[in-house]
């Protein structure tokens, strides 16, 4: 049974909860609730903001989603969806001065990512670097199984086309160690050398379990594959 409007006390409702109790006390989804402003006959504008961080995994992975693919989302109008893409594009515009998190080691990355460790399945990361090693976009690109994930190397290139950048790093999380796998091991390899024939750098691939994590380049995996 979905969360239905009119179930909810009035005063606890987004806008009014907003209004009355602050809109620093309203989470994601009540925020992205009150942009969609209204939901369809079986979908309430909860129900779909819920659905929405389900379905791209965070608000920074929905930021990324752009108009053409956010008006195929059921519940979304097409002036809801433009909607939500202007107000992500403010928001970016507003952190344009903010320093972006920079890229030092495999050991902080792990610490900044564990949370893919929430997850039960296997989830691919994408972060695309500027020459300062700054990152400049992350985007999940991939939802697998408890086992596995697809790592679409096509798609890791045009997405770090699209950025205009050179430099990017992968990040998958195992259920269980972080040691890679033999097919790890082997698109790891294809990768790299796809990115090389586009004049790009792959940093590393860093593989994040709830226990540790195992780093490509701090194993000189990149000599071997």
């Amino acid at each position: 049974m979905g969360i239905k409007i009119k179930d909810i006390p009035v005063l606890y409702r987004p806008r009014e909860k907003a209004i009355y109790h602050g809109i620093n006390t309203l989470n994601d989804y009540e925020l992205l609730a009150i942009l969609i402003g209204s939901g369809i006959k079986d979908c309430s504008a909860i129900e779909i903001a819920i659905n929405l961080l389900k379905t791209y995994f965070s608000l920074n992975n929905l930021a990324t989603i752009d108009y053409q693919e956010l008006i195929k989302f059921r519940g979304l109008s097409k002036a809801t969806a433009l909607r939500l893409v202007v107000a992500f594009d403010l928001a970016k515009r507003l952190l344009q001065k903010e320093k972006c998190f920079k890229y030092f080691s495999a050991e902080e990355l792990a610490k900044h990512y564990q949370y893919l460790n929430n997850e039960q399945s296997e989830i691919l990361l994408l972060l695309i670097l500027n020459q300062n090693n700054e990152i400049i976009k992350e985007k999940v690109l991939a939802r697998g199984t408890k086992d596995a994930v697809l790592i679409n190397q096509q798609q890791i290139i045009k997405e770090i086309i699209l950025a205009e950048a050179k430099r990017f790093i992968i990040i998958h999380n195992h259920l269980d160690k972080a040691y890679p796998s033999e097919d790890d091991i082997v698109v790891t390899s294809a990768l790299k050398n796809i990115a090389k024939k586009f004049n790009m750098t792959m940093i590393d691939h860093l593989i994040i379990s709830p226990h540790s994590y195992y780093s490509f380049k701090d194993n000189k995996m990149f000599e071997k594959v």
